[in-house]
């Protein structure tokens, strides 16, 4: 039976009114459910892509609308801790010297913040994010108290680091877990190598396994790409220096005193931070504006 022409003037109608009803919903940036290119808080800015420090997860915590400049020397700070913990042993000095309380801590991490520094770590240098005020803070060893008192406080205040793991010290006792260190590594704390089993590498009979092999093994242990070093106790030759190049690290870290620049970036300076610190006195006399 063929349809009146009414009855198909009628459809053809329903169909134009169809029609009218998408595109006025398209552009009022919504159709069906979805949010379409037209509303402007959906659409993404461009952002620079990191390389991650685990596996899918972008390197550093503080993202403060950095600025990306290709070739960069300008001299920035790199505070070297060890211990954040309440600790007053009188017959382990060296113990002491190396520990910062966490309510000093909490306050240093607040005059940065206050200051204007943003925390960066090795792999954003590397990868040419750079604030106007940048800071590396630097954690050796990869004790346990990293993970109870240090992590928290980061991760807290948009904050990241550097940690620096021995090896052989992984799951042992005083020492950070695998776990913790995968924790922390995916929620933006850089890892980085501080060879198999500490020793004085000047006097190492196996730099391969101490540098090159922990490397390796950290690596494949994390799903990273390790870029940073620190020297146990600071200690490097040119056959040290050499291993590390050769390991393929970007930057290496001492104990010497003073203010980073990216021009010798395997023997990097510190500054110290010790139970007493005052951190707004210490960068003054660095020099650090």
């Amino acid at each position: 039976m063929i349809p009146s022409l009414s009855l198909l003037f009628m459809d053809i109608k329903k169909i134009a009114l169809s029609l009218l009803m998408v595109f006025a919903s398209s552009a009022s940036g919504v159709h069906s459910g979805i949010m379409t290119s037209n509303t402007v808080s959906d659409i993404p800015s461009q952002t620079k892509i990191i390389r991650a420090t685990a596996s899918g997860t972008p390197a550093g915590i503080e993202k403060n609308n950095p600025e990306i400049k290709k070739d960069w020397n300008k001299p920035f700070p790199i505070l070297m801790y060890h211990h954040v913990r309440i600790y007053n042993n009188p017959h382990d000095p060296i113990g002491v010297n190396l520990s910062v309380s966490p309510k000093n801590f909490i306050a240093q991490l607040d005059y940065l913040k206050k200051s204007g520094y943003t925390t960066v770590t090795f792999d954003d240098l590397d990868n040419g994010v750079i604030p106007r005020k940048p800071i590396v803070l630097t954690f050796d060893d990869g004790y346990d108290n990293f993970y109870t008192n240090v992590f928290p406080e980061l991760k807290k205040r948009g904050m990241t680091a550097v940690s620096f793991i021995i090896v052989n010290r992984v799951n042992q006792k005083g020492y950070m877990t695998a776990n913790e260190i995968k924790k922390i590594s995916e929620n933006g704390v850089e890892i980085g190598c501080h060879t198999w089993t500490h020793p004085d590498l000047k006097e190492s009979k196996d730099l391969n396994k101490e540098i090159i092999q922990s490397k390796k093994t950290l690596e494949k242990m994390f799903n990273l790409h390790i870029v940073s070093f620190s020297y146990p106790s600071g200690e490097y030759n040119a056959r040290v220096l050499n291993e590390v190049k050769k390991a393929g690290f970007e930057y290496a870290v001492t104990t010497h005193y003073g203010v980073a620049n990216t021009k010798n970036n395997l023997t990097l300076p510190r500054i110290r931070i010790s139970p007493g610190t005052n951190l707004k006195r210490l960068l003054e006399k660095a020099g650090v504006k």
